[in-house]
């Protein structure tokens, strides 16, 4: 059973703790169109469709699925940063990724 998630500057993947065992996971960036809005999901998942899974559980998933991409493991993502994210956000999040 998951028990903690945790990201820190330090560590470019997550890092999630099942029964005290840690396991990392890659990052992955997922796009939805919604009344032609994005709206950007990051979410921690061992596969793009486990992170489209994960989303749609977690009723993050609004609109139309377009794209997903698996960070690069190097890429620093705050905790904070994960779930869904607001338009400025993303582009705030995506200039420093780059």
């Amino acid at each position: 059973m998951l028990s903690s998630l945790s990201c820190s500057s330090a560590q470019p993947s997550c890092v999630l703790l099942y029964g005290g065992r840690q396991a990392l996971m890659p990052l992955y960036w997922l796009c939805y169109r919604h009344n032609n809005q994005i709206s950007v999901v990051i979410e921690p998942a061992h596969s793009l469709i486990y992170a489209r899974l994960r989303s749609s559980i977690d009723k993050l998933d609004e609109g139309e699925f377009t794209e997903g991409h698996e960070l690069d493991r190097k890429w620093q993502v705050p905790k904070a940063r994960i779930g869904r994210l607001s338009q400025e956000e993303a582009k705030r999040l995506l200039a420093k990724l780059r």
